[in-house]
């Protein structure tokens, strides 16, 4: 063994120090006091050699140690120590004098800190530098070996690491030293131990030491926001890249509780206390860890951790019962029942009994552990936390209503379950315990509800600690040493959370082998049946609680991880914390040839799938949606043949040729797209098959639960009324243009069913009752038509010439005159017309052009319209006035307009501004239909609109009307105030795709686009529905609550007119 020595502080008598014989001190106290009593030079080097010799029956060692390094191998001993010993007490202390200025050493009073010697501070630095260089040569020349002793004190490896990045800022400049202070690299970082150490410690337990550093009480140095790499890892990543800041260490220094945080030993960088072990002889060594030994052999990586000061562990644990003294009756406890059953007994009994018996005796055994855990709890983790100061008041309450709700009373009842154990054991002492199942049984058929609310709260106690760990770390290392305390079995403060209810998981395998072993026609045998049984629902309850708000946490870490700056391009409420809002799966995932360093993770829910990116920042993480969210009932995932990276290579070389590339794994490829989107589809990469299926199979099991949920509803009839009669051609339409424009159903003479349609070239008649098409008219280009069955007319506009036939006539095959004859040109120059009611009048509005502004013309029929359309003199007055209507007065608006809709008092105008309100009879005009559009905390949700097209306003009830963009949807109250659907937007929900017309039936709402239907909850937003189709349009939604659309059927190469009817429930 070697050492060196110091000169001892002025003042001290040498002799007020005598030698002592007691065989309990260790051997670095013989050494010290025998330094301390000789003449020995200080600065020298020093061998303790130990001889054992037998003198009169007892052993004594000799312990020598020679008085100058000339003599370290054969010299004559300075001094001679001799204490009596025995073969079993030569074990030696682990502690070895180290060259350092102090040393910092363990609490439990085995070792003390060397005061740096006065003198040393001062003129003699250099001289005492030059000695520990001659000691650190001599053990070199002993050990065969450099040491790296000095290095395991932790404030001299700190010293040596701060000087190091020191002299790294004076030699270099980085571009983040402006607006990071003391900045370094992950990459110069573990070079300075690597150079500090040499070739003595590999670079993997150099990086190792680096992060000791960092995740010390006092950390060296901390990770800023251009490091999220290391953050993620927890470990410094050997980077360029990674940025960190160095702490002042004067200011730790001179905080005596931050000070005494940096005292500790690395013990894997000790030298081995064993005289006689070296490196190279390993194998005499008789110490129980040796740094030499090859199994032992300084694992830093995973072995090291300082030792430091905590006054809490030396502490006495308080209870009850005192844990360290032993319960008279606990050998009955922990002892076997063959070891307490008398010998005849048991050779009397089979050995399936034997077990029997040996397995209910674990049972009482582990409820009494279980017992005293629930005890620990209540006696030194609830007074301890209840007690600390280091968090504030208001903290505290909060904290202290989260932990541990229910515990009592799982306390209470544990303990009157053991102790009626406990009885029964006694009672049947020396025999055979007959049964103790009734009893749990008993007790267990109370626990459903007490584990259901104890289960629910665990994530929560856990998250809350994390939170209050991260933003105090005192109070971090208080959780800490609370869950390493001896009464608690130095658990962990995460399993001591989980032990108010892990007990009725962790006898499962108990009770299971117990039924094994009872006959099944013992009496006992059902009742431990259903005692299993009953254990396994309180497992499983424990299970779905813990991962239900295990759910919750993760979607509450994700609603504010993605903030406000989510709506930025994406309106539509998430809704994540619904109560009844469901993860199915999240995980971290790959971007398929994505060279970005950030994660990227996926979110499965109920309704929605996300991918988004994560910022790992010290507390927190900040999300980025990736892409626009995917409603689950539109997600497509297929999975894509595996390419290698050698073959992509190959593929993409010029001359064919793939020399130099090495083959490797293939990555198999998951593509995520929706089916409403236009937006490409996004390719994960994977390491195998299996990964890919696992997540495929919970997005379509997400969407199993979504129409599961909905599956006694019938949103919609949707009926088909001709899918043969209009042929397209070779040539396919383009964007719905097809060769039907429009429909409008009526009832004729006979009161039967007909539909008008109007094509691109003709109007055709088709009645429903027998099924018959004729063609009724040849006009070109008819975009509406329109019936006001009151009165009688019928209204087409073609060509922007808007015309009127009597409905009679149109209907009646048998009419004497031609429809040709019966025509009245209305206007021309007509962009769209509308018919409805307007304060219990009819009314046909149609719209003019007129620069930029929009002209409308408001007509009212005649009373006597229907004699005057089938008039004789009529014919002479087709380029006449309006003599079937009566004008009212014209209005203009200053805007392109797209429709309007009839309310009891007022007209509503869709135009390019948005909605305007009108009123007819004194024609006041209310622009801007929502109240502070333009307050900022509209500005976002106001982008949006002038970026959509206003479609319909339906009147959802008394106070509020449903607003309709083809883009968004939204609540406007009768006040036009906006209702907001959460704290940040009013969207109620967004359409997949931009629609062109919109239906609602309340509780339902549809939406018309190119390619599908969506049908979504008026109330919550959400989608139930998609029917999807191609160059699908609406030709008819305005009467006899009824809608007409048609859809091409490329196989048929046909048109088909269908019905759609929503079904209000």
């Amino acid at each position: 063994m070697m050492g060196y020595s110091e000169p001892l502080s002025e003042g001290i008598d040498p002799k007020s120090r005598p030698l002592k014989s007691s065989p309990n001190i260790g051997l670095d106290q013989w050494v010290q006091t025998h330094l301390q009593n000789s003449t020995y030079q200080p600065g020298y080097p020093y061998v303790i050699r130990s001889v054992t010799t037998r003198v009169q029956g007892s052993e004594r060692e000799h312990l020598e140690i020679p008085n100058t390094p000339e003599n370290l191998a054969n010299s004559q001993p300075h001094h001679i120590i001799r204490r009596q010993t025995s073969r079993e007490t030569t074990t030696r202390s682990l502690f070895q004098p180290a060259p350092s200025n102090a040393l910092y050493t363990s609490t439990n009073s085995q070792y003390t800190r060397t005061p740096v010697p006065q003198k040393y501070k001062s003129s003699d630095y250099r001289q005492h530098q030059q000695h520990l260089r001659t000691v650190s040569q001599h053990r070199s020349v002993v050990y065969g070996r450099d040491a790296v002793s000095p290095y395991a004190c932790l404030s001299c490896l700190r010293a040596t690491f701060i000087k190091r990045i020191r002299f790294y800022r004076k030699t270099r400049q980085l571009n983040c030293d402006d607006i990071i202070e003391n900045a370094f690299t992950g990459d110069e970082a573990v070079s300075a131990l690597v150079k500090v150490f040499a070739d003595r410690v590999s670079k993997q337990d150099c990086t190792a030491l680096v992060n000791l550093l960092w995740h010390s009480p006092a950390p060296v140095f901390l990770p800023t926001r251009l490091s999220p790499r290391s953050v993620k890892a927890n470990s410094v990543i050997e980077s360029k890249d990674e940025i960190f800041t160095l702490i002042d260490s004067d200011d730790i220094s001179s905080d005596p509780k931050k000070a005494s945080k940096i005292k500790g030993v690395i013990t894997a960088l000790t030298a081995c206390y064993v005289p006689t072990c070296t490196p190279k002889q390993p194998g005499i060594c008789y110490a129980p860890t040796c740094p030499n030994r090859e199994g032992d052999k300084r694992a830093l990586v995973s072995a090291f951790k300082p030792l430091m000061q905590v006054v809490s562990i030396l502490q006495p644990l308080v209870l009850n019962v005192d844990p360290t003294k032993e319960d008279p009756d606990d050998y009955k406890n922990h002892k076997s029942w063959v070891k307490l059953a008398p010998e005849e007994l048991v050779k009397s009994l089979p050995a399936e009994e034997i077990t029997r018996q040996e397995l209910m005796f674990e049972l009482i055994y582990t409820e009494r552990n279980h017992l005293n855990l629930l005890k620990a709890i209540d006696q030194i983790i609830i007074p301890e936390l209840d007690g600390t100061t280091l968090l504030s008041a208001e903290e505290k309450k909060d904290f202290m209503r989260i932990m541990f709700p229910n515990y009592k009373w799982f306390l209470d009842r544990t303990s009157a379950m053991y102790d009626e154990m406990h009885r029964r054991q006694e009672e049947y002492e020396g025999e055979c315990l007959p049964r103790i199942d009734d009893i749990l049984l008993k007790y267990y058929l109370e626990f459903e509800e007490p584990v259901r609310a104890y289960s629910k709260s665990i994530p929560f106690m856990t998250h809350a600690i994390k939170q209050y760990s991260q933003r105090n770390e005192e109070f971090g290392l208080l959780i800490e040493d609370l869950g390493s305390r001896h009464a608690l079995n130095r658990l962990g403060f995460r399993n001591i959370l989980l032990q108010p209810v892990r007990r009725s998981v962790n006898i499962i395998l108990i009770l299971e082998s117990l039924v094994k072993k009872t006959a099944k026609y013992n009496s006992t045998y059902e009742d431990l049946l259903q005692c299993v049984a009953v254990v396994k629902n309180l497992a499983r309850i424990n299970d779905e609680e813990v991962a239900a708000s295990e759910d919750i946490i993760n979607l509450q870490a994700l609603e504010i991880g993605l903030g406000s700056k989510t709506k930025t391009h994406f309106l539509t409420p998430l809704r994540l914390l619904d109560p009844e809002r469901k993860l199915l799966r999240h995980g971290n995932v790959k971007i398929k040839n994505s060279s970005d360093s950030v994660d990227t993770k996926m979110f499965v829910l109920d309704n929605f799938l996300l991918l988004v990116k994560v910022k790992h920042y010290a507390l927190e993480e900040e999300y980025r949606l990736l892409r626009r969210p995917i409603p689950i009932l539109l997600a497509n995932c297929r999975e894509l043949p595996p390419v290698s990276l050698s073959s992509s290579l190959r593929g993409s070389a010029g001359n064919g040729t793939s020399s130099g590339v090495s083959s490797q794994a293939a990555d198999y490829v998951l593509a995520i797209g929706s089916s409403g989107q236009r937006e490409a589809d996004t390719c994960l990469a994977f390491k195998t098959s299996e990964e890919v299926c696992s997540w495929m199979a919970v997005i379509d099991k997400a969407k199993e639960e979504v129409r599961k949920r909905w599956e006694d509803v019938k949103f919609c009839d949707l009926v088909c009324i001709d899918d043969k009669s209009f042929q397209v051609g070779d040539i396919l339409p383009k964007r719905g243009e097809g060769t039907i424009r429009c429909t409008a159903p009526f009832e004729n003479i006979r009161r039967q069913k007909c539909i008008a349609i109007g094509t691109e070239s003709s109007i055709y008649l088709m009645n429903c009752v027998d099924g018959t098409l004729r063609r009724t008219l040849f006009i070109k280009n008819v975009t509406q038509i329109a019936v006001m069955h009151k009165h009688g007319v019928l209204l087409v506009l073609a060509d922007k010439v808007l015309l009127g036939y009597p409905l009679a006539a149109f209907g009646d095959t048998g009419s004497p005159k031609p429809l040709e004859r019966l025509v009245k040109e209305i206007d021309k120059h007509v962009n769209f017309m509308k018919v409805g009611q307007y304060n219990g009048q009819d009314y046909l509005i149609y719209k003019k052009r007129k620069g930029n502004n929009s002209m409308f013309f408001p007509l009212r029929p005649k009373p006597n319209i229907k004699e005057i359309m089938l008039a004789p003199s009529e014919r002479r007055l087709i380029n006449s006035s309006n003599s079937w209507f009566d004008s009212d007065k014209v209005f203009c608006v200053g805007a392109e307009c797209f429709n309007v809709q009839f309310f009891n008092t007022r007209l509503f105008i869709a135009c390019e501004q948005g909605f305007e309100m009108i009123n007819l009879t004194n024609l006041t005009v209310t622009e801007n239909l929502i109240n502070d559009i333009s307050s900022p905390a509209l500005s976002t949700f106001n982008k949006h609109l002038l970026d959509s097209k206003p479609l319909a306003i339906f009147l959802a009830s008394e106070d509020r009307a449903l607003v309709c963009y083809n883009k968004v949807v939204f609540y406007i109250t009768k006040s036009r105030n906006v209702v907001f659907q959460d704290d940040t937007s009013p969207v109620l929900f967004d359409w997949e795709t931009p629609v062109d017309h919109v239906v609602y039936r309340y509780p339902f709402i549809a939406g018309f686009s190119e390619n599908m239907i969506e049908i979504h909850h008026a109330d919550t937003g959400e989608l139930l529905d998609v029917l999807f189709g191609d160059s699908i349009r609406v030709t008819h939604d305005y009467e006899l609550n009824e809608v007409h659309g048609c859809k091409l059927d490329f196989k048929a190469n046909v048109q088909l007119i269908f019905s759609f009817i929503l079904r209000p429930s």
